[in-house]
């Protein structure tokens, strides 16, 4: 025999053990990830100054100065929409799955922090035989057994720990959506109280329409009486009632259906009977100038996008770890007895203890495809993240502009109710003399309420448009 170093045959399997798993370790490679970043303009493009935009949307979990959502409703200062809201957040059915699917979260947390833990079994049996001769002598036995099983697996590559933090930011998104949901049903329910008050103030605009052009029609009934008319001016007069009344009707119906939405979004049987105020808010509060991007660092869609990007890093990690060897060990303990009384003798113990060491060998392909997957997972996170807020900015912006050409819009029409009104007042009068014909005098009550229409449109725009933009901020300025 020569000096050379050698192998005994019995330590061949356990080098080639050892061999494959040092295998298994170098050829695992982890993919870099890095932080999903959004280019964005130094300021706002509608007059509104910004600061630090890419920074600060960078890491929208980060604490921020600025206070969270507060009541923006109370600029409206409408207690019934208040009450509205507050009963929407209990039975609102969207809102109620919500919150369900946040629940469901909570659990996956709990199961995937079991993992970590060792698990713990226990059991009882008892099992009676019967055998035979050749003799024919039969004999029977009865052996009860209680056993305590305990299995644990070492966390040796964080990848356990990596499928808890995984579903604790799945819970932490599923609790963002649930904020986002209740503000999406504030603003919903705020939306529609509004869209049916302007509702009811277009009816009580119309039903004044409809005396007026009734009052005309009287005037023209009595002139054509005393032949100072001819039936074209009656004929005109009647249309413009029967008009009139259509118009009244059509929005009867349509009041109907916005109450029953709204009774919807309550959580209300769809009865129509739900009472809104007389009149819209006047929107005295002006935007301040020089809103930080802070503001949308509490969009609840932006910070529940970017928790879902977390998780799926998590899951890409714990991806390229399942390629790495696994040890797990298994004790079990018990007793065994023929006497169900002996079961808790000490004298009748057994136990023993199992290591468990294992590296997957030929499934080396699937396992990289799986972690391909999670990276492009991982990238498709990222881009939606991206994608949700450029949506959000672009949200901004408009309602930003909006804001300014509602403000305007009021305003002028305002002063075109009000002049179109005094004109009206002055045709009728006119046509009583016999100044004008009845054309000029339909004509000029038609623009008077068209333009009161307009200017109640405006207003409910403007309310509106300003929800709207405590949507896109994620809350109150």
């Amino acid at each position: 025999m020569s000096g050379k170093p050698y192998l005994h045959q019995q330590q061949l399997p356990m080098v080639l053990l050892l061999a494959i798993l040092l295998n298994g370790c170098s050829q695992q490679t982890v993919q870099s990830v890095s932080q999903p970043t959004v280019i964005t303009p130094d300021k706002w493009v509608t007059d509104q100054p910004i600061t630090d935009i890419a920074d600060n949307l960078s890491t929208p979990n980060k604490s921020s100065s600025y206070p969270q959502p507060v009541n923006w409703l109370k600029e409206f200062n409408s207690p019934e929409l208040n009450q509205l809201v507050t009963e929407s957040m209990t039975h609102n059915q969207t809102l109620q799955k919500t919150i369900l699917n946040w629940q469901s979260a909570q659990q996956s947390t709990l199961i995937a922090e079991t993992h970590l833990r060792p698990t713990i079994e226990g059991g009882l049996s008892s099992q009676r035989s019967r055998s035979q001769s050749s003799t024919g002598l039969s004999s029977q036995s009865t052996q009860h057994t209680l056993q305590l099983t305990a299995l644990w697996e070492p966390d040796l590559w964080n990848r356990l720990s990596d499928q808890q933090r995984a579903a604790a930011v799945r819970e932490q998104a599923s609790a963002t959506d649930l904020r986002a949901a209740k503000l999406s049903l504030a603003a919903s329910v705020s939306r529609n109280w509004f869209a049916a008050v302007e509702q009811k103030q277009q009816i009580q605009l119309s039903q004044k329409r409809l005396q007026r052009y009734q009052q005309a029609l009287e005037v023209i009934e009595a002139r054509y009486r005393r032949g100072l008319t001819d039936a074209l001016d009656l004929h005109l007069a009647r249309s413009e009632v029967a008009l009139s009344k259509e118009r009244l009707l059509i929005q009867q119906l349509n009041l109907k259906q916005q109450l029953r939405t709204l009774e919807i979004l309550v959580g209300r049987y769809p009865s129509a009977t739900i009472t809104v105020t007389d009149s819209l808010p006047t929107m005295s509060a002006s935007i301040p100038a020089g809103l930080p991007s802070e503001l949308l660092d509490r969009r609840p869609d932006i910070n529940a996008s970017h928790a879902r990007w977390q998780a799926t890093v998590f899951d890409t990690e714990v991806a390229a770890k399942r390629r790495l060897p696994s040890f797990s060990l298994t004790a079990q303990s018990g007793t065994s007895s023929s006497e169900l009384k002996d079961l808790l003798d000490w004298d009748h113990l057994l136990w023993n203890l199992l290591g468990n060491l294992s590296q997957p060998l030929f499934q080396q392909d699937q396992l990289k495809a799986e972690e391909r997957i999670k990276l492009i997972n991982q990238k498709q996170a990222a881009t939606d993240y991206a994608e949700i807020v450029f949506n959000a900015f672009h949200e901004v912006e408009n309602h930003l502009t909006a804001e300014q050409f509602q403000q305007q819009r009021v305003h002028v029409l305002l002063q075109a109710a009000e002049e179109s009104g005094k004109a009206s007042d002055l045709a009728l009068s006119r046509y009583q003399s016999g100044l004008i014909d009845i054309l000029t005098l339909l004509d000029t009550q038609q623009r008077a309420y068209d333009q009161q229409s307009a200017h109640l449109n405006a207003i409910a725009k403007h309310i509106d448009n300003r929800i709207q933009l405590y949507l896109a901020l994620g809350g109150s300025f």
